[in-house]
């Protein structure tokens, strides 16, 4: 009989010891997990933040064109509006 208990207490420690290797192989794989996540948000931060910088130089060149289109098309107002006076008279 004292063989068989100390049989089991063999087998129940072996048993522990495959179970806190197994605890600490996950816990390095949450680790190992978390630092990836962590550096693809921050690289996929960084890509958002360069399309918007790119989206926004984008909006103000065509705003700057709109606003020089815009004054040609003042300039060119003003001056048949000032050669339709003249030449009315």
């Amino acid at each position: 009989m004292p063989l068989l208990s100390a049989e089991i207490k063999m087998e129940l420690k072996k048993k522990d010891d495959e179970f806190v290797r197994t605890l600490k192989k996950q816990a390095e794989d949450i680790d190992t997990l978390l630092q990836y996540m962590s550096r693809q948000f921050v690289e996929m931060q960084n890509s958002y933040k360069d399309e918007l910088d790119e989206i926004e130089n984008a909006f103000l060149a065509v705003r700057v064109s709109l606003g020089v289109l815009g004054y040609a098309i003042t300039t060119a107002l003003a001056i048949t509006t000032y050669l339709w006076c003249i030449y009315r008279v």
